[in-house]
C-alpha cells in the first residue's frame, strides 16, 4: 500500500507545471550546487560537547552527541573505554580523548554514514535545509528529524495545490527530495515568494516541529527541563 501512494506522488510530482519547478531541478541536478557534509558537521560539532555521561540523559553514555545506546558497536567506544582505564583522573581522561585523532575521525565517520548518507543529505539543493535535517537528526534521532522535514513540506503544500501530501514515515528518499523540490518551485509561481524565504519559511517550520517536540518530551518529564533551556538556545 505505501509502495502503491509512493508511485502516484511521484505521478503527480512530475505533473507539476514545468515552468514553476525548472530552475530549481535544474539546482538539484548541479553537484556543486548540493549540500555538503563538511559544513553541516562543523555547524553540530559547535554546539556537540565532549564526553558525558550524565545518568538523567535518556540518551545515557555519550561523546560529542554520539551515545553508547543508539550505537553501542562503535569504534569510538574501544579507545573510550581504553582511556577510561589509563587514565588516573577525570581531567587526565578528558586530555587523552582531546589529543586522540582516530576518535575524531571515528566521530566523523558514524555521522557521514549513519546520519547524512542515510538521509540522502547530498541530495538536497540547500544547505542550510540540510544543515537543519542533519543537526536535529543528531539531537532528536535520524528518522525524527525526517519527519519533521516531511510534516513540513506537507503543511506548505497549499493544501496540495503546490504539490501532494507525502507519507511522514522518517525516510528521505526521491519522493521527499522531489517534494522538496516542487516546494522551492513555488518562489517562481508566487511572486511574494522567493528561494531565500522559502528556506527561511521552511527551517522555521523545522524548527517549530523541533521546539515542540522538546517541549513534549520535557513536560513528560520533569527532570529533562535542566535540558529545555540548552534545547531551545541551541537547537531549536
Amino acid at each position: 500500500m505505501k509502495q502503491f501512494y509512493n508511485i502516484l506522488v511521484l505521478i503527480t510530482l512530475l505533473l507539476v507545471p514545468f515552468n514553476s519547478t525548472s530552475s530549481v531541478l535544474q539546482t538539484a541536478n548541479d553537484p556543486q550546487l548540493m549540500a555538503e557534509f563538511d559544513k553541516a558537521f562543523d555547524i553540530t560539532m559547535a554546539h556537540e560537547g565532549a564526553y558525558v555521561n550524565d545518568p538523567n540523559d535518556p540518551g545515557g553514555e555519550t561523546y560529542r552527541g554520539v551515545t553508547r545506546r543508539d550505537h553501542p558497536t562503535w569504534e569510538g567506544w574501544n579507545i573510550i573505554d581504553k582511556f577510561s582505564e589509563q587514565a588516573t583522573s577525570g581531567s587526565h581522561f578528558r586530555k587523552l580523548l582531546k589529543v586522540n585523532v582516530s576518535l575524531d575521525f571515528n566521530v566523523r565517520n558514524v555521522y557521514k554514514h549513519k546520519y547524512w548518507d542515510k538521509s540522502s543529505l547530498d541530495k538536497i539543493s540547500s544547505q542550510l535545509i540540510a544543515n537543519e535535517i542533519f543537526d536535529t537528526g543528531v539531537n532528536c534521532g535520524r528518522k525524527m528529524s525526517v519527519k519533521f522535514f516531511q510534516r513540513a513540506l506537507n503543511l506548505l503544500n497549499n493544501m496540495q495545490k503546490d504539490y501532494p501530501d507525502i507519507l511522514d514515515d522518517g525516510g528521505l528518499g526521491d519522493i521527499s527530495v522531489a517534494t522538496f523540490n516542487a516546494y522551492m518551485g513555488t518562489a517562481n509561481k508566487y511572486r511574494s515568494r522567493s528561494t531565500q524565504l522559502n528556506e527561511t519559511v521552511l527551517l522555521k517550520a523545522l524548527n517549530g516541529e523541533q521546539y515542540m517536540r522538546y517541549h513534549d518530551i520535557s513536560e513528560g518529564n520533569e527532570i529533562l527541563e535542566k535540558y529545555f533551556y540548552g534545547w531551545v538556545a541551541n537547537r531549536a
